[in-house]
This record gives C-alpha cells, sequence and structure tokens, in this order.
C-alpha cells in the first residue's frame, strides 16, 4: 500500500472516531473528478455505458465532464443564470432550507431544468435535473445536460461551506492561513488546500479513498434525498468549518493549526467519498427508472 493510500486510510479511521460523537450525522477541478472517478468505479457495467454513450465519451471523458459546470457559470453569458445552483446557503445561526432555496419555486410549466429562473438552490436542482433523467420523454440534449449538471451539483453539496453560511458568503469572506501556504478564503481552503494527497490525479485519489473506505461513514441503500445530504453536509460545516476555527489575529487572518487541517482533511475525505456513493446510486435509479416508464 502506498503511503498516500496510508494517509487516506488514517484520514478516514480518524474521522469515523469524529463523527462518533456527532449524532447529526465546490470542490475544485480534482475534487469534482475525484468524486466522478469514484461514482464511476461503482457504477454498474450497463449503466456506465448508458451514462457515456450519453456524453459521447469515455470514463476519463465522464469524469472531466464533472468540471464543466463550474467552467461555463464562470465563463459563459449563457449559462449566468445558474450561480445560485451549486449551493445551499443555510444560516449557521438559524437554518431555513425554504429560504435557502428562494421558497422551492418549480421548474415553470413548459420549460427545461437546464433553462429555469436562476433562483434556485443546489438541492432543487438535483432533484430536477434526476427527474429529467428518469423521464425517458425528456429530450436527449437535456438529458446530456442533466447528466453533466448531476455530475457537479452532488458533488458540490458535499463541499462543507457549500450549505452553510456565517454571514460570508460560504467562507469566501473570511481570510485563512496555514502554515506553509498563502493566506486565502476559508471557501477555497476546503475547494482545494484540504483535499487528501495522492500522486497520479484525481483517479489515483479516488482509488486511493475507495481502498481505505469506512462503511461507517459511508451511504448504504438507496440514494436518498438531498435535503438530507445538505443537512448532513451543514452540521459538518458547523462544527468543524466554523466551529474549529481559531479566532482571527490582530491582521483579521484566521491561523489555522495542524489539528483543524487534519479534521479537515478527514471531512473532506469522507464528504469525496459520501458524494461519488450517491453520485453512482442517483445515476443508477434515474436510468433504471427511465427504463421502467419506456417500457
Amino acid at each position: 500500500m502506498s503511503a498516500s493510500v496510508q494517509r487516506s486510510t488514517r484520514l478516514l479511521i480518524a474521522l469515523t472516531a469524529l463523527l462518533a460523537v456527532d449524532t447529526a450525522a465546490a470542490w475544485g477541478r480534482v475534487g469534482h473528478e475525484t468524486v466522478a472517478w469514484i461514482a464511476i468505479a461503482r457504477l454498474d457495467a450497463e449503466t456506465l455505458a448508458r451514462a457515456t454513450s450519453l456524453l459521447d465519451t469515455d470514463a476519463a471523458g465522464m469524469a472531466e465532464a464533472a468540471t464543466w459546470a463550474d467552467r461555463v457559470r464562470d465563463g459563459d453569458d449563457d449559462w449566468a443564470h445558474t450561480f445560485s445552483w451549486h449551493f445551499t446557503n443555510l444560516d449557521i445561526r438559524e437554518p431555513d432550507l425554504e429560504a435557502a432555496c428562494f421558497g422551492h419555486p418549480p421548474v415553470p410549466e413548459g420549460m427545461a431544468a437546464s433553462q429555469a429562473p436562476e433562483q434556485s438552490c443546489v438541492v432543487d436542482k438535483i432533484a430536477q435535473f434526476r427527474a429529467e433523467l428518469a423521464d425517458p420523454a425528456t429530450p436527449l440534449a437535456e438529458q446530456r445536460l442533466a447528466l453533466m449538471f448531476l455530475l457537479h451539483f452532488v458533488g458540490d453539496l458535499h463541499q462543507p461551506l457549500h450549505s452553510a453560511n456565517d454571514d460570508d458568503r460560504g467562507g469566501n469572506d473570511k481570510t485563512v492561513r496555514l502554515p506553509g501556504h498563502e493566506a486565502a478564503n476559508l471557501h477555497h481552503y476546503w475547494d482545494t488546500v484540504f483535499l487528501p494527497p495522492a500522486e497520479g490525479g484525481s483517479r489515483a485519489l479516488a482509488q486511493a479513498l475507495l481502498a481505505g473506505a469506512d462503511a461507517s461513514v459511508l451511504p448504504v441503500g438507496t440514494v436518498g434525498d438531498a435535503r438530507d445530504w445538505a443537512r448532513e453536509t451543514f452540521s459538518l460545516a458547523v462544527r468543524w468549518s466554523y466551529g474549529a476555527l481559531p479566532e482571527p489575529g490582530p491582521d483579521g487572518v484566521h491561523v489555522l493549526d495542524a489539528r483543524y487541517r487534519q479534521a479537515a482533511e478527514s471531512v473532506v475525505a469522507v464528504q469525496l467519498l459520501r458524494a461519488g456513493y450517491r453520485l453512482a446510486a442517483a445515476v443508477e435509479e434515474a436510468f433504471a427508472q427511465a427504463g421502467r416508464d419506456a417500457q
């Protein structure tokens, strides 16, 4: 077993202990691709073949497609309306899912979920795109978009600072620094810096995490409800992203220590796995439903 795998395994074991007393129990490019590779590893052969065929690519292209929603949101005016779809900003003091999701507005009748109004949250968009993927009447082009958004949004919902807010835009307005790293906003650290290390990129990281997976912290059974995922992720953000954050220094910078980093890396490792497991289940269930309804 490589050193990277051993470290990832230790992180998972550490988080199991951390979560044992927790009854409530956007990533960057590498994080999103890792979630996709975990899902790919868990998909049955028929579902994987259907997904890659729908995207007109192979497994590597499917992993890359998991980053598409970020790329078009930031670089294509046609997709600027998708900005708020990537998160559910639950206030850490008064969490209100109804408010964070703009009252859960439905997709207007006759409109595709990909073109729906901007006021929506990641919880609702996951449900909408799952429904489109499960409906054999959904046009092929929209099915493709639904799958690409689903590949991305299931990952987003498991990043703690995509599900919680301390009046700081999900950590974007808090500056932190880890010794040996540049100062940056807290959200960035949870997106990229706290990803468990693994040589060989996102596919190798997915394999390392799967090799060290601890069933006690992973989802079982059917895919479940994205609202429950949001609450679970929110509880992690309250406890670890914000709750363990040191007080800022005179310069306003929160200087992180090794304990915070270890806890954060452990949380991130498990959240990547949970997202991959749930993504695989969501795609399998949607395709299975579409097959049943088409008969």
